[in-house]
């Protein structure tokens, strides 16, 4: 892996980049407050996005799923720090505070990359059964879990570095796989775009303990830790289902917020951001009704920053 500092943009590529932004939106007074525009290859091409907050270092980090560069960005300048030519298209990042390590999927190439959070050097690449479609951080028994699109869960320890397994949990979870862990509970919600499910994974036993059948496909998930609830978009559904986890049922739901694949928690003001069509919507943890229509435009990922209380959206139109 080779680390390079953001060059200037050539007039060629400006004028492409112009339209790759990353959005910071002011978490408390729902309003945009900054616009920073990125890197030509950090999004080549338009697509699939990841982006992940190191709250230690002030770093974010951005890919997209069709290119091999990693973004580096010091949120507190807003300026690009480094491009870090990885080798593999990462399709999806994670960020583990314990460890200060990078979790990268690397794409198609059937493994997860353990990068140093600060520098970016590559420490190991552990390799999994079958192409990653996401990852998910399990702080409390410091591991990442890497989803398989063949329906097994890759469990991986973070203070080795190493795969300790790779349970089955479905014949296949297809090509968007939305999960979240709910740590408190020991619980991995795991949902399958190979159909209308959401799996229970026992974050101690390694097993699966229930499935929610949905009426359609799982797009998004997300646990908002203020309230305890666990929020599910689905497919042709407008309405945002919201899950007790302690019983898997529903006990409400979000109208005009449903059928979105992108959604962060913001524990501090006590609201989950969603993107319905390419708007970001806040939606109240207390009533769970929507504040505020933020944004419009074509997004690609999202993320909280907990150290500024601001909310990261990627994109490539302004």
């Amino acid at each position: 892996m080779k680390a390079r500092p953001a060059a200037p943009l050539s007039r060629k590529d400006a004028a492409i980049a112009c339209c790759l932004l990353l959005l910071c939106v002011v978490g408390r007074g729902q309003r945009l407050d900054k616009v920073i525009t990125l890197p030509y290859d950090a999004m080549l091409p338009a697509g699939h996005n990841s982006i992940a907050f190191n709250p230690q270092a002030r770093l974010l980090y951005i890919s997209g799923s069709k290119s091999e560069s990693l973004c580096v960005m010091d949120e507190r300048k807003s300026v690009v720090t480094a491009m870090l030519d990885l080798g593999y298209c990462v399709s999806s990042l994670c960020f583990n505070p314990r460890v200060g390590k990078l979790y990268c999927a690397a794409g198609s190439s059937c493994a997860i990359l353990a990068l140093e959070g600060v520098s970016g050097s590559v420490l190991s690449e552990i390799r999994v059964p079958d192409a990653l479609t996401s990852l998910v951080l399990d702080s409390a028994h410091n591991r990442v879990y890497g989803l398989c699109r063949n329906g097994a869960i890759a469990v991986v320890d973070c203070s080795q570095d190493r795969l300790l397994c790779a349970p089955l949990v479905a014949s296949a979870l297809g090509d968007t796989c939305p999960a979240v862990c709910v740590e408190g509970l020991d619980r991995l919600y795991v949902g399958s775009s190979a159909d209308s499910t959401v799996f229970v994974f026992d974050c101690a036993g390694d097993s699966v303990l229930a499935r929610i059948d949905l009426a359609s496909t799982p797009l998004a998930l997300c646990y908002h830790t203020p309230n305890g609830l666990l929020y599910c978009s689905c497919a042709d559904d407008t309405n945002l289902l919201v899950i007790n986890p302690t019983s898997n049922q529903p006990v409400d739901s979000v109208p005009g917020a449903g059928g979105n694949l992108l959604m962060c928690s913001n524990s501090t003001s006590n609201k989950v951001y969603v993107v319905v069509e390419g708007d970001l919507l806040a939606v109240s943890g207390e009533t769970n009704t929507v504040l505020a229509n933020i944004y419009g435009g074509d997004s690609y990922s999202l993320t909280w920053n907990s150290r500024r209380n601001k909310v990261y959206l990627t994109t490539s139109s302004w």
